[in-house]
């Protein structure tokens, strides 16, 4: 069974808009997808985080679309950071750390609801 997991986190937003925790949790969350209990390998797991690299909409996006690319079993994708719902039409989106602040008020430039389109195709 092929299982791929991409595990991204990101702690470090512009201020005042930073989180602790996040690039911790991805690790801890990395390590225990990667072997069952046994110490068998389980998912293929890339990881990203931010005290390691930049992670900007089109990287997260790039990284997302090569989770999906192949047909895994299963595809898992864990994101510990930001988000935004929109309340009129409870859409969430994940906010990489090049989304802007305005006004103290986080402004996303990353949207995945495309993500919707591959996983609506894929259940058919």
């Amino acid at each position: 069974m092929t299982k791929k997991a991409l595990v991204v986190g990101i702690d470090d937003y512009s201020p005042p808009n930073q989180l602790n925790g996040c690039v911790n949790d991805a690790i801890q969350v990395a390590a225990i997808l990667e072997k069952n209990g046994d110490g068998s390998p389980n998912f293929d797991v890339r990881c990203i985080t931010s005290n390691n690299q930049t992670v900007e909409a089109a990287s997260l996006i790039a990284a997302i679309q090569e989770l999906l690319k192949d047909e895994a079993e299963i595809a898992l994708l864990y994101f510990a950071g930001h988000g935004i719902l929109n309340e009129k039409t409870n859409a969430g989106h994940l906010v990489t750390q090049d989304g802007k602040i305005q006004i103290g008020v986080l402004i996303y430039l990353t949207c995945c609801s495309w993500l919707t389109k591959p996983i609506q195709e894929s259940t058919r």
